[in-house]
């Protein structure tokens, strides 16, 4: 197992500095802060952003300049990920912008256990997808359909071939989740061949995963970038990532709508979500179609409540 520093194709082996330096409190411990980093590893590439990549005989993981890396040295080191959430958003509604800003904020916290990667289409971009950071720019135009389904297979296809991890959550931008709820939710479950979520059903179609909640294992996310050419694109994403896995013989299992909050053309009221420390909720559902400025003041109220944090 080594920790390599820099940019692609471009990397020193800073493993020894690691152990010597980074050991705080029986943890490895790797600020976030790419100054802070070039102070404790030096600097191979002035005035050029870099990140961490931790790599063994089973893969890698890369931390970004905003991921604070704290890994206890009595756990097990992976590099496999137990989730990454492949998130949907668009340059076209602000909303987001602000949205992705506040998910990055709480999703950094866990960067240990999780990854995370914003997906928008951008027909301006010189090439067919550019990675910047936690965003992935797929050259396109924005459109529901079939572009939401064109970007998530695209995005998904890099994110295979360079990652490895459990599960992977398609899920959309006005989408809040508490992290510590679904960690522990899913390590219930099998890692392989298996996909759940929060599922609806109509008369054409029958059961299918909703947009918000996509949850499905490794081994069988490829199916929907090697079988879509089988289906009708301008079918609903995820309606037509529900016929692919269905026609592979994968069960849509059923998330339990308990487990989720939706808060839907709401009147904002900072009594709501009522939040207890015994709370299950994985996740909730946010849009308000009329002012999505409300949105935000959930986004802020649910940042506070799960995990302390005020601006």
């Amino acid at each position: 197992m080594k920790f390599l520093y820099g940019v692609q194709n471009n990397y020193i082996d800073i493993t020894n500095v690691v152990y010597e330096k980074c050991i705080i409190n029986n943890k490895i411990h790797i600020p976030s802060n790419d100054l802070s980093r070039a102070s404790i590893f030096g600097d191979p590439l002035i005035q050029v952003v870099k990140h961490i990549v931790l790599e063994d005989e089973y893969g890698k993981k890369i931390f970004s300049i905003n991921d604070e890396i704290n890994i206890p040295l009595d756990k097990e080191i992976k590099t496999k990920y137990d989730i990454i959430f492949l998130i949907i958003s668009s340059k076209n509604k602000s909303c987001y912008q602000e949205m992705k800003r506040l998910t990055s904020i709480y999703m950094s916290k866990y960067s240990y256990n999780i990854n995370f990667f914003f997906v928008e289409a951008d027909p301006n971009i010189k090439s067919q997808m550019e990675i910047i950071g936690n965003n992935i720019f797929v050259k396109d135009k924005e459109t529901y359909s079939p572009g939401i389904f064109i970007k998530t297979i695209k995005a998904l296809k890099y994110i295979n071939d360079n990652y490895n991890y459990d599960y992977l959550i398609r899920t959309n931008a006005s989408s809040f989740f508490n992290i510590e709820n679904m960690l522990n939710y899913l390590s219930n479950f099998p890692k392989e061949k298996y996909s759940i979520g929060f599922t609806l059903n109509i008369p054409k179609y029958g059961n299918f995963l909703h947009g918000t909640s996509i949850i499905i294992t490794k081994d069988i996310s490829h199916y929907l970038y090697q079988y879509y050419n089988n289906f009708d694109l301008k079918i609903a994403d995820d309606v037509l990532i529900s016929l692919i896995l269905k026609s592979q013989n994968i069960i849509l299992n059923i998330l339990d709508e308990t487990k989720i909050q939706f808060l839907i053309n709401n009147i904002y009221d900072e009594s709501l979500p009522k939040l207890s420390i015994d709370d299950n909720i994985l996740y909730y559902r946010v849009k308000n179609d009329k002012n999505r400025d409300i949105d935000i003041l959930y986004f802020n109220f649910l940042l506070q409540k799960i995990y302390n944090i005020v601006f």
